[in-house]
């Protein structure tokens, strides 16, 4: 099982000396033993993105999909978005596996990258098709 602070990578120094994470604002293990690592990165709501990590898959457990719901006719048109990331979509979930040596710093930010992706797509097509 990943600890929740293999996930407290150092960032900047903040006014007191002290570091602060610069991605990752906090890390929770779930009653189901997954890892839920909420970032400073915001999606189209303007709320903190949320990847969660179990059994090395990292996935958003469907919030992108639910955050786009009413968007459907674009949702299926992200498949080659979703794979330049890396990614997959499983179930409405957004996932991904790393491969190899990956780090798990690297792995969230793809996730990140990706879920941004994912809504300007769907947003920005949406906006021009009105």
């Amino acid at each position: 099982m990943t600890n929740a602070e293999d996930y407290r990578c150092p960032g900047y120094l903040n006014l007191n000396g002290r570091y602060r994470d610069t991605l990752i604002s906090e890390s929770t293990i779930l009653s189901t033993g997954a890892l839920s690592l909420s970032t400073n990165a915001i999606d189209c709501f303007g709320d903190n993105i949320t990847i969660y990590y179990s059994d090395g898959v990292y996935t958003d457990d469907g919030y992108t999909n639910y955050n786009l719901s009413g968007y459907d006719n674009y949702w299926a048109k992200i498949g080659d978005i979703v794979k330049f990331y890396g990614c997959d979509v499983r179930n409405d979930d957004l996932v991904f596996v790393p491969v190899g040596s990956f780090d798990k710093e690297s792995a969230v930010v793809r996730m990140v990258q990706c879920i941004s992706a994912v809504e300007s797509f769907v947003l920005s097509q949406a906006k021009m098709n009105k």
